[in-house]
């Protein structure tokens, strides 16, 4: 009789052997006039420092879901998962790609709205609250110019 642990003549590893991952949120200016108007928001897949994969929204910042320029967090960044595994790297991407769907309208669908809506509707992360912040606040200038509430007056007006 083979032991729990054996499948036919190989042991089975019961330990998880995938690597881990961190997931962060990174925001830097558009380039050219929006610098001064605007803060690009996207999400990264780092192996330590090293960049793996990201997701972005945005025509001029992007290639596709990839952003042009990853290793930029000039205007600040926020962890939002540590040690996490490959799986839940894929479910954050197919909800962001659920929200990136919709075409790009800089004052309703931007790429702080896609961070906002992936991590709001992705796998649970414990950092994601400030991840959603720090996009929130990166699209700020642009809602103070068209009249609609930053992320620091919309949580006092909750209060």
């Amino acid at each position: 009789m083979k032991s729990p642990n054996q499948d036919g003549l190989r042991l089975r590893n019961n330990q998880s052997t995938g690597k881990k991952y961190d997931i962060v949120v990174r925001t830097r200016p558009v380039n050219g006039y929006g610098s001064i108007l605007a803060t690009h928001a996207f999400i990264v897949l780092l192996e330590g420092n090293r960049v793996v994969d990201s997701l972005s929204f945005d025509p001029s910042n992007s290639i596709g879901l990839e952003d042009g320029s990853p290793d930029d967090d000039s205007r600040g960044s926020k962890v939002i998962g540590t040690n996490v595994t490959t799986s839940t790297w894929t479910e954050l991407k197919e909800a962001f790609q659920r929200v990136a769907i919709n075409t790009y309208n800089l004052g309703n669908n931007n790429c702080t709205h896609a961070v906002f809506g992936a991590l709001n509707s992705g796998p649970w992360l414990p950092g994601s609250f400030e991840g959603m912040t720090l996009a929130r606040d990166a699209n700020k200038t642009w809602d103070f110019i068209n009249r609609r509430l930053s992320a620091e007056q919309d949580s006092k007006k909750n209060r």
